[in-house]
C-alpha cells in the first residue's frame, strides 16, 4: 500500500470518528482532533471555533451521522481536504443533508481539522 493511501485511509478513520455519537461528547477526544484555532462554518451559517464547537457537541441530541461520497484530497504531504455529503437523522422522519468539507494539517506527529464547512443541500 502506498504511503499516500496509508494517510488517506487514516484521515477518513479520523473524519469518521468526529462523526462518532461518543467521540462528539468527549472534551479528550475532541481537544486531540480539533486544531487550536479550529473555524467551523455550519449549516446554519453560524461559525464556530474550537470552544465552541466542543460545547455544542456536547448539548447534541440528534442521532446518526451517515456518509456518502466521501474523497480525501492530498494538497501537501501535511494538509489535506476531505470532502463528502452528510445525512443525518433526527429522527424516522427528519433528514438534513449537507456537504461538507473538512481541512486536515499535520502539526507534528498528529493530524487535526483545522476547517470545516457544511451547506445544506436538498435530496
Amino acid at each position: 500500500m502506498s504511503k499516500d493511501l496509508q494517510i488517506k485511509e487514516y484521515l477518513i478513520s479520523l473524519e469518521e470518528k468526529l462523526l462518532n455519537p461518543n467521540i462528539r461528547k468527549s472534551d479528550e477526544e475532541l481537544l486531540q482532533l480539533l486544531y487550536d484555532d479550529y473555524l467551523e462554518i455550519g449549516v446554519s451559517g453560524n461559525t464556530y471555533n474550537k470552544k465552541d464547537t466542543i460545547e455544542t457537541l456536547k448539548r447534541e441530541t440528534s442521532g446518526q451521522i451517515s456518509v456518502l461520497d466521501l474523497k480525501v484530497n492530498l494538497l501537501t504531504p501535511a494538509i489535506a481536504l476531505i470532502t463528502y455529503t452528510a445525512v443525518k437523522k433526527d429522527n424516522p422522519n427528519i433528514e438534513i443533508v449537507s456537504l461538507r468539507n473538512s481541512l486536515w494539517k499535520k502539526t507534528g506527529k498528529k493530524w487535526q481539522i483545522v476547517f470545516n464547512q457544511g451547506s445544506k443541500i436538498q435530496m
